[in-house]
């Protein structure tokens, strides 16, 4: 509940760093999190960067100067390779000259230059390095083999970056800059960020007197590297891009274009066309025109110069329509607050929403829908569903060209496109005819034609799905335009009905593979073809989308309820989804599917079992536990069966795995490390194939022509007992060998009960059917039949999670419907008779908690050593610790002392029990490597010729140092203290202090003695720190193979820790 706190904690901040809400004015619990107003404006500035804020909606202006922000912002995004800001586009161009096109060109080179991948480049920002450069992955690796031979790489590295260097020019053209507003076109300010525009560009952005146009750029495809550009040698990596967007840059007829601003200056007149100086001269006289009434070739010339941008308008009325992704590279990058907004919008958006319906739904600013929705519809993600028409309804019926458009843009059609175009003006022809006056069907034929379509409208249910699916789409080879459907569900993670028949057709096509794995792909394609079929043909008749589990839940729960329930009657489920995907939970719309996310989990099945009964002997063992004998119930099989006993463990989120009982220790334990285990016991009939447990399905609801198996006892129990009638899905059960039983059935088998799974199968083409015809004879995803699954749902949501809150302690109510909860006492091992004194943070209560949770986390059979790691509140630039903690016990680490001396000295070295004592002798052995010592001390007299080894022993903290107490005329006292138990501790770069404390198989007392010396040690050697604040920040306790165990610093601080323990004797009755 803490961390959840903190988790509303932090997004409220990050809220408040993102609003107008001025330091002074922050709560108080928000204020002490910043710290101060000096960090207080640099947190402000980093969210308005980091979100690609507009300089005047964000507090920048109280900060920094237009320029210098807009310059740090595109820096900002273009090391962080995020997308141009389309929306801030006016402000880029009138300010720095800074295009779309000069942005991603600067990028790629500074990938190049840097060596790094195509693919570490965004999914949507790939998408339009695409579309302005025509540089995918294939041209980028052609480029970089391109400058891997010419040199150019190892060249660029030894010049100044091309973003660090924009950024110095940027930081020194903004020192005399004020607060001002934005300044005119053409001024100097505006070419601060010049440095931006790559040298070689088709326009290069400069002052008016420095403008100039570079003939021979006009060719139709930009290059990919120097020799296809004509270039035999080039010297730099910018001359392997492209010099500008290509010539077949899509600009539709309804865009809005909108003049440079500097495509004022006269000097340009030379280097244009007639044609281009009149749209020009029309631009910069009458204001932004859309594309369609322009020439369209001269349009996307002067794009391609740069002298005009071009801008995508949306508004709060219209729809779009995501069809298909093609081409589309995918690389999801998290925590990018604009991507994770566009990635919403892909599972909420539909046909039928407009955005301004869509902002309400996700309840986002209607201004961010709009500006996403654009970015879509420029990438050409997605299509606008109404757009102005080319071409005009007319009485002849054909169509002819709208008055205010250009008859060029109908050139650029293709010719589907132009039949389109036709088809569309024939329609409102038609509409246009039966509202005019007179008509036979007078006014009310717009009516009826709106009625029609409204009866035409199918009841809509969504059919979610988890990544398995998509794998077997685009890994089977079945079929390539199956593998664009794939990755539109993967990345968009939606299909919707409107674009289901080109899905359906392609399944339809699938090629027939008949050996090895992908045979299962090729059967899974086909019951899925089947299954879309009868969803969505009659006498069932429903509108299908595909959704994925995993981009419905990325929503919040909120928000993803208000989208289900606009947009749904119901949801299906493919079925089973895999363990490591979270169910959907939904209660409106009817959610046939799992409805929480312990439905996916060994919980669901033990509560099966608690409930009903019929299971195979199983048992539940935590995350951490190290087994050293087999748990009791496995135990009593194994004397049962023998060696034919096997186990089927089940992780929480992972997959199933058999092993033989006699050995499954070592892998049950490896498991053990990550995640609990539900473990079961079974035996394979005698010359089973597989080792695997044998499964049978049964359909529910049941029906009297299932067979023999849907009258067993098992299925007819758990079907009443839970209701199963008001459902779909299957019951599963699994067989084992009838040896392993104390009462032999008639038929030498044994079913037990494994599993029911709510839901549409697809591995099992005659359960799928069943399952379908279930929903079909028992309507049951008719409004009707509503008010029994909601009262199904409800009853079996609260029962489960009260038998889940009963296991675990906890109230039903604290059960979480979307987050897992993890088994801690269901099982313990024989040696773990404690009770677990954790806070809600997470961490130990006292040491002996601590200590007890690293024994029992140490996984391996040797000896590990108990590491204890310190954070101390210190810049360790500025101060210095360093020394020799003396423990109470041994801690299992024997050292070998040298001792450097001669004479005496080193005679009474010797009696007082140093290992090895010599002078050039024992020089000799550093010298060469050969020592074996782990402690060293020495003589004054030695130290002249120990300085030949001083870089060999410096090193390795071997050095004797008078400093550190190692070096004395006595060395007599210093063995015998040397012989006790100590460790050397030192703090690090970064103000950590760790030292080995012992080893796993000591005494807890032993070990809680030990570090509690170790910890008073550091306190003493920096007494005046603690005087002033807590020296203490953190404390950590692990193995040398286990997880880290976090303590509370109350634990452990030498000076609050006895009445800490004090507070915990009353806090759990000690």
């Amino acid at each position: 509940m803490s961390s959840a706190k903190h988790r509303g904690q932090h997004e409220e901040l990050e809220e408040l760093l993102g609003s107008t809400t001025v330091f002074e004015e922050y709560p108080e619990w928000a204020a002490a999190a910043v710290g101060s107003r000096g960090r207080w404006k640099a947190l402000v500035l980093r969210q308005a960067l980091t979100h690609q804020m507009a300089y005047e909606s964000s507090l920048a202006p109280m900060l920094t100067p237009p320029i210098a922000y807009y310059q740090s912002l595109v820096l900002a995004s273009l090391a962080s390779l995020l997308l141009y800001p389309y929306h801030l586009m006016s402000h880029l161009v009138a300010l720095l000259n800074i295009t779309p096109f000069s942005y991603y060109r600067a990028m790629l080179e500074s990938l190049m230059a840097h060596q790094r991948s195509y693919d570490s480049l965004p999914n949507f920002t790939a998408a339009d390095v695409l579309r302005l450069t025509c540089i995918g992955r294939n041209q980028y690796i052609a480029m970089m083999n391109v400058a891997r031979a010419r040199g150019l790489l190892a060249r660029a590295l030894g010049e100044p970056d091309v973003v660090l260097a924009a950024l110095d020019d940027a930081r020194e053209s903004s020192l005399d800059q004020r607060e001002s507003p934005l300044p005119l076109p053409g001024a100097p300010e505006a070419t601060a960020a010049a440095a931006l525009v790559p040298r070689d560009a088709v326009f290069i952005a400069g002052p008016p007197a420095e403008a100039q146009y570079i003939p021979g750029a006009e060719s139709s495809t930009p290059l990919a590297s120097g020799a296809e550009a004509g270039i035999d040698n080039p010297q730099a990596l910018s001359e392997l891009l492209p010099g500008a967007p290509p010539s077949n840059l899509h600009i539709a007829h309804w865009w809005q274009i909108e003049a440079a601003p500097y495509a004022v200056d006269p000097l340009l007149g030379a280097a244009l066309t007639p044609e281009e100086q009149a749209v020009l001269r029309e631009l910069t006289t009458q204001g932004p025109r859309l594309a369609g009434h322009l020439p369209a070739p001269t349009v996307v010339s002067l794009y391609r110069k740069g002298l005009v941008v071009a801008h995508v308008p949306v508004s709060a009325h219209d729809h779009i329509v995501v069809p298909p992704l093609r081409g589309f590279v995918m690389n999801r990058v998290r925590g990018d607050p604009f991507e994770v907004r566009l990635y919403a919008i892909f599972v909420a958006s539909n046909e039928r929403t407009t955005l301004g319906d869509l902002a309400a739904m996700l309840d986002t600013p209607l201004e961010d829908i709009l500006v996403a929705a654009s970015l879509y519809l420029r990438l050409g993600i997605a299509v606008k569903a109404t757009v102005p028409p080319l071409l005009e309804p007319c009485e002849s019926g054909s169509g002819s060209l709208s008055s205010p458009c250009h008859p060029s843009w109908l050139d650029k059609l293709s010719a589907e496109e132009l039949e389109a175009e036709m088809v569309s003006a024939k329609e409102m022809t038609r509409l246009k005819l039966q509202r005019m006056p007179g008509s036979e069907s007078g006014a009310g034929s717009a009516a009826a034609a709106v009625a029609d379509t409204g009866s035409e409208q199918r009841q809509r249910v969504g059919l979610l799905f988890d990544a398995t699916l998509t794998a077997f789409l685009m890994m089977g080879n079945l079929s390539k335009g199956l593998k664009v459907h794939a990755v539109t569900l993967f990345e968009v993670g939606k299909l919707t009905d409107e674009t289901m028949d080109s899905f359906v057709a392609e399944l339809s096509t699938a090629n027939a593979i008949v050996e090895g794995e992908v045979r299962t792909y090729y059967e899974h394609t086909v019951t899925l073809h089947k299954t879309l079929v009868t969803l969505r043909s009659p006498p069932l008749n429903y509108a299908v989308d595909l959704l994925k589990c995993e981009a419905v839940n990325s929503l919040p729960p909120a928000t993803r309820s208000r989208v289900l329930d606009a947009n749904y009657a119901a949801l299906l489920a493919i079925a089973p989804l895999a363990p490591d995907s979270l169910a959907v939970h939904s209660s409106t719309p009817r959610n046939f599917g799992p409805s929480s996310a312990h439905f996916t989990t060994p919980w669901w099945r033990m509560y099966l079992y608690s409930a009903v009964g019929g299971g195979s002997p199983a048992t539940v063992i935590p995350r951490g536990v190290r087994l050293k004998a087999l748990p009791a119930p496995l135990d009593a099989a194994l004397d049962t069966c023998g060696t034919q006993s096997h186990v089927w463990i089940t992780p929480w989120r992972g997959e199933s795995e058999a092993s033989v009982l006699i050995n499954c220790l070592p892998l049950i334990n490896a498991r053990l490390r990550s995640s609990p285990l539900l473990l079961q016991m079974y035996a394979p009939a005698p010359g089973a194939s597989t080792s695997e447990p044998d499964f049978a399905h049964v359909a529910f609801p049941l029906d009297d022509r299932d067979g023999a198996l849907a009258q067993h006892p098992l299925v007819r129990q758990v079907v009443d007992k839970l209701g199963l009638d008001a459902a779909a899905g299957y019951v599963t059960l699994m067989r084992s060998s009838s040896s392993c039983q104390e009462e032999t059935p008639a038929d030498n088998d044994s079913w037990f009960l494994y599993d029911v799974v709510f839901g549409i199968p697809l591995f099992d083409p005659q359960l799928n059917a069943a399952v379908c015809a279930r929903l079909e004879e028992r309507e049951l995803l008719s409004p009707e039949h509503g008010p029994q699954f909601s009262a199904f749902a409800a009853r079996l949501m609260a029962d489960f999670h009260a038998w889940i809150g009963e296991v675990c302690n906890m109230e039903p109510s604290a059960v979480p419907i979307d987050d897992d909860v993890f088994p801690s006492d269901v099982v313990r091992p024989p040696s773990a008779h404690w009770a677990l004194r954790v806070d809600e943070e997470g961490l130990c209560e006292d040491l002996t908690t601590a200590v007890q949770l690293v024994k029992l986390f140490a996984t391996t059979r040797e000896k590990e050593a108990v590491d204890v790691a310190l954070q101390i509140n210190m810049d360790p630039r500025r101060a210095a610790l360093r020394g020799t903690a003396t423990l109470p016990h041994e801690t299992g680490k024997s050292d070998v002392i040298a001792v450097f001396a001669q004479g005496a000295a080193a005679a009474a070295a010797k009696e007082a029990g140093a290992d090895v004592v010599g002078a050039e002798d024992l020089l000799a052995t550093v010298e060469d490597d050969t020592y074996t010592f782990t402690r060293a001390l020495a003589t004054p007299d030695m130290l002249p010729m120990l300085g030949r080894v001083a870089r060999k022993l410096g090193p390795r903290g071997l050095m004797p140092n008078p400093k550190r107490g190692t070096v004395a005329e006595d060395v007599v006292p210093l063995i015998k203290q040397l012989r006790m138990p100590s460790v050397d501790y030192r703090l690090d770069r970064f103000a950590l202090v760790h030292a080995a404390v012992g080893h796993v198989d000591m005494p807890d007392q032993a070990l809680e003695e030990n570090i509690a010396a170790f910890v008073k040690a550091i306190f003493d050697a920096k007494p005046e720190l603690n005087k002033k604040g807590r020296l203490l920040v953190a404390a950590n306790l692990s193995s040398t193979h286990g997880p880290g165990v976090p303590i509370n610093v109350n634990a452990v601080d030498p000076n609050v820790s006895e009445t800490w323990k004090r507070k915990m004797m009353m806090k759990y009755g000690m």
